[in-house]
């Protein structure tokens, strides 16, 4: 399984998949929930339902190497 929490912006699961494909990996499942959350001034995570917005990546791998 393959876990990324990065700023939310367009094409993330799509480049995130594509790259895993060209590495060899293959993707069995994803999801991509788009979380609010606050963090303070040094980006330490404070709570869910901020004003931030953050995407989730979680993505199921067939093959692990």
């Amino acid at each position: 399984m393959l876990e990324v929490i990065n700023d939310n912006m367009p094409f993330l699961l799509d480049s995130t998949l594509a790259e895993n494909c060209r590495a060899g990996d293959r993707a069995g499942a994803g999801r991509a929930p788009i979380l609010a959350v606050e963090r303070d001034a040094d980006g330490t995570f404070r709570k869910l339902g901020g004003t931030q917005r953050e995407s989730l990546l979680n993505i199921h791998l067939d093959r692990h190497r």
